[in-house]
Order: C-alpha cells, then sequence, then structure tokens
C-alpha cells in the first residue's frame, strides 16, 4: 500500500517517496546546469518542474543558490580549489564524526578537529588536501 511504502522509504533512506524524487529533479537540473549551455528554461522543464517559478523556489531552497548563479561560477581549474556542498539528512550524527576519525588517523597523513577532518591525496608531484567540515545549520558537509 502507499502508507507502506512511505514507511519503508523513510525507515531506510530517511526521507518520503516524494522527497526522493524532488532531490533526483535537482540533481538533474544541477547536472545540467553545470554540463550543458541549456536555457535555463529547458532544464526546469527536463527536470520535471512545470515552471520556471517553482524550479527557481525548489533550486534555492535546497542549495541555497539560484540556478544562473550556479551557471555564472568560474570552473575549479581558477583557484585549484573544488568545493562541493554534501547535503545530509538529520538526526545524522556528524559531531560524533571527528572523534571516531580521531581514534583512527594516520599521522602525517590525515588531520582531524572538533568540526573537520582533512586528508593528503595525491602525489608527491601534484599533492592535494581533501578537506571535510560542517557548514552552515548542520545539514551540508
Amino acid at each position: 500500500s502507499d502508507r507502506q511504502l512511505r514507511r519503508l522509504f523513510v525507515a531506510r533512506l530517511g526521507a518520503t517517496p516524494m522527497q526522493v524524487h524532488g532531490t533526483r529533479r535537482l540533481l538533474f537540473a544541477k547536472q545540467l546546469l553545470s554540463e550543458t549551455a541549456l536555457p535555463i528554461t529547458q532544464i526546469a522543464l527536463a527536470s520535471g518542474f512545470r515552471s520556471l517559478r517553482r524550479f527557481n523556489a525548489a533550486f534555492q531552497s535546497a542549495y541555497q543558490l539560484a540556478p544562473r548563479t550556479l551557471r555564472k561560477r568560474p570552473g575549479a581549474g581558477a583557484d585549484k580549489v573544488l568545493l562541493l556542498r554534501l547535503g545530509y539528512r538529520p538526526p545524522y550524527d556528524f559531531a560524533a564524526l571527528p572523534d571516531f576519525l580521531r581514534a583512527r588517523a594516520l599521522p602525517g597523513l590525515e588531520q582531524v578537529d572538533d568540526m573537520s577532518y582533512a586528508r593528503a591525496i595525491g602525489s608527491a608531484e601534484r599533492p592535494a588536501w581533501l578537506h571535510v567540515s560542517a557548514m552552515g545549520q548542520g545539514d551540508h558537509a
């Protein structure tokens, strides 16, 4: 039944079927914005939104960023920093994660403080760091 399906979705994924569907539509729209030159109106329609206004509101709500702003951002090569916002659904205990990682950190390779984790990646010729920290209201890393 509908109720059973909804209960299973919430138990397994922490979200209702409609929330999962909405997230998938927004992720598809974000991919089209980043990888194509399609007009934003066509992206909204291709992503399953019936109006540009509704698409803009949903995108702004999910990413705290207007679709047009995402498209105007320079590529990662400009400052050699790639910033990714990864959303997670509460009750994920991000505050407990540093304690878990600190106990397992490899000296000289990983650094852990109260709300962030960093790891050296790459090679000696092209060193790089992966840095993960909580952002904003606690629902993004």
